[in-house]
């Protein structure tokens, strides 16, 4: 037995006694509440990339692209945390083979919300 989890369960399964057996119960009940509200709560960190993936949103402008490196100088981030959030953005258009100075890169765009929800949904059904 590897977790509280499997130890509280083989001891109601052993039914030893019935006290103990609401024992164990009762904690497996305070276990999974735990699990609960610690999978719904979120990390600052994730609070801190949701306030800029707003922030972000709200500034960019609609008919113009973005290049990973560009926002990370504006917001004073990584290029590579930059790309991550902007991929968890369903309001962004990812463009393949943006061409810049650099080369070919990966540009973003914001797109207007009646167009997100389609690009949502071809998310979803790939």
């Amino acid at each position: 037995m590897n977790t509280m989890r499997e130890f509280l369960n083989a001891v109601v399964s052993a039914n030893i006694s019935d006290e103990i057996t609401e024992f164990a119960t009762k904690e497996i009940t305070k276990i999974d509440e735990k699990n609960l509200k610690k999978k719904n709560s979120k990390t600052p960190t994730q609070k801190q990339n949701e306030e800029l993936k707003a922030k972000i949103y709200n500034e960019m402008e609609i008919d113009k692209t973005y290049t990973a490196s560009e926002l990370a100088k504006i917001y004073g981030v990584s290029t590579q945390k930059i790309s991550a959030l902007m991929r968890q953005m369903t309001t962004i258009e990812i463009i393949d083979n943006y061409k810049t100075d650099k080369g070919k890169v990966k540009g973003y765009k914001k797109v207007e919300v009646d167009k997100a929800e389609d690009i949502t949904n071809e998310v979803e059904e790939n």
